[in-house]
C-alpha cells in the first residue's frame, strides 16, 4: 500500500497547470509491470487525451472526472467530483495538467493535508500508453 503524501508547503500553480506524471519509471508489482513515461508515451498520452477530449469522447464529454480513489468506477462507494482534468501538455519534467477544481476539491487540496488528487495518479495513462512503454518487472 502507498503511503499518503503529505505536502505541507502545497500551493496552486501560478501558471495553472499540476504536475500529474514524472518522467522516468513506475513500477507496477500488482500487474508485474514497470510503466515507463519517458517522450513516447508522454506525446502518446497527451495527443489522445486531448483529442478525445476535443471530441467530447471522454466519459464526462470533454473533461475527465477527479474523484476520490477512482470510487466513481465501482458502483458500491460513494464519491464526489474533485474537479475535472480539461487539457493535458508534455514537458520536460513530465505530464501536465489543467484542472477546473469543484470547491470541495479546490479547498482540500489547499489544506495542510492535501486530498490525493494533488498527487494524481495516472489513471488517463492506463488507455491511451503505446506498447513499448510497458515492460516487465522481472
Amino acid at each position: 500500500m502507498n503511503r499518503p503524501i503529505l505536502n505541507r508547503d502545497f500551493s496552486h500553480p501560478a501558471d495553472g497547470w499540476y504536475q500529474i506524471e514524472a518522467k522516468g519509471e513506475h513500477p507496477n508489482r500488482a500487474a508485474g509491470l514497470i510503466q515507463v513515461i519517458d517522450d513516447e508515451a508522454g506525446n502518446s498520452i497527451v495527443d489522445r487525451f486531448n483529442q478525445d477530449a476535443a471530441a467530447g469522447k471522454l466519459r464526462h464529454g470533454k473533461e475527465m472526472l477527479i474523484d476520490h480513489e477512482h470510487f466513481s468506477d465501482q458502483p458500491d462507494k460513494e464519491t464526489r467530483a474533485y474537479g475535472w482534468l480539461q487539457e493535458l501538455q508534455n514537458r520536460a519534467d513530465g505530464i501536465y495538467g489543467r484542472i477546473r477544481w469543484s470547491k470541495t476539491g479546490r479547498a482540500g487540496c489547499s489544506r495542510a493535508r492535501p486530498i490525493s488528487c494533488c498527487a494524481c495518479c495516472p489513471g488517463i495513462a492506463t488507455r491511451s500508453l503505446p506498447s513499448p512503454t510497458r515492460r516487465s518487472a522481472s
